[in-house]
C-alpha cells in the first residue's frame, strides 16, 4: 500500500465505537440504470451494492453500520447525524450521487471516505469533496486503514496497488440489505476484468487479466 502524503490534514480520532452509513447513489438513466426492465419486475433493484457489502465486512466487528441505497431509499439527514463516518461507492456514471452525497455530509460535520471504481479512477477529482479517499481494493489492508480512523491518523489518500486474494475475502454482509428490493443476488468467485475487454475502466483498479472460461457440459 502507498500512502500519499501530498495532502496531509490531522483529522480527530474517530475512537473504537464507529458508526459507519454506507451510501450507494441512485444510477441516472442510462444503459446501468436498466429503467425498463425494473418497471416489469417487483423489486426496486437489479442487485445490491456488493462492494459495500463486502467493505462491511471487513470493518471491526464493534463498528455500528447501516446501509442506504438511494435506488429506493431516501437519504435523510438523521441518516447522515447518526454517523460518525460516512462511506459511498460508486461507478463513474453515479458521480452526480457521489457529489451529493459528500456535500450534504461534509455540511451535517460528518467525516466522509469514497472508493469503488470511480474513486480508483478519479481520486483527484474526489479529494476536493471527501476527506479520505481510497484508491484500489482495501480488502488485505483495511484494517490498517480502521485503525488510522480509530487513532487519528487517517490519511487524505490511501493507494493499494496489492491486489486481494479473494479467497480471504470475508462474506459480505448481505444481512444490511433489504432483501426483497433486488431482483438478483450477487455472488462473488473471482475479482478482474479480461485483458481484451477494452470496455471495461474497472479494470484500472481491479487489473487486466485472463479471465476464467466458462463452458457448458
Amino acid at each position: 500500500m502507498d500512502r500519499d502524503s501530498e495532502e496531509i490534514r490531522s483529522f480527530p480520532p474517530l475512537g473504537p465505537a464507529v458508526k459507519v452509513l454506507m451510501v450507494w447513489p441512485r444510477f441516472p438513466a442510462s444503459f446501468w440504470s436498466l429503467g425498463e426492465v425494473m418497471e416489469i419486475v417487483p423489486e426496486r433493484s437489479l442487485v445490491p451494492p456488493l462492494g459495500l457489502i463486502t467493505v462491511a465486512a471487513l470493518c471491526p466487528r464493534q463498528w455500528k453500520i447501516r446501509l442506504v441505497d438511494l435506488a429506493f431509499e431516501e437519504l435523510s439527514d438523521e441518516d447522515l447525524l447518526w454517523a460518525n463516518l460516512v462511506m459511498v461507492s460508486a461507478m463513474g456514471v453515479q458521480r452526480e450521487g457521489v457529489r451529493q452525497t459528500l456535500e450534504r455530509a461534509t455540511k451535517l460535520n460528518r467525516r466522509t471516505m469514497v472508493g469503488g471504481p470511480y474513486a480508483s479512477s478519479e481520486p483527484h477529482a474526489l479529494l476536493p469533496l471527501a476527506d479520505h479517499v481510497v484508491v484500489g481494493e482495501p480488502d488485505e489492508i483495511f484494517q490498517r486503514i480502521a485503525t488510522d480512523l480509530e487513532g487519528g491518523s487517517a490519511r487524505r489518500l490511501y493507494r493499494v496497488t496489492e491486489k486481494p486474494d479473494v479467497t480471504r475475502t470475508p462474506v459480505p454482509r448481505f444481512d444490511l440489505l433489504a432483501l426483497n428490493k433486488y431482483s438478483f443476488m450477487s455472488v462473488q468467485f473471482s475479482r478482474a476484468v479480461r485483458s481484451r475487454a477494452s470496455f471495461a475502466t474497472s479494470s484500472r483498479s481491479t487489473g487486466a487479466v485472463r479471465g476464467p472460461s466458462l463452458r457448458h457440459n
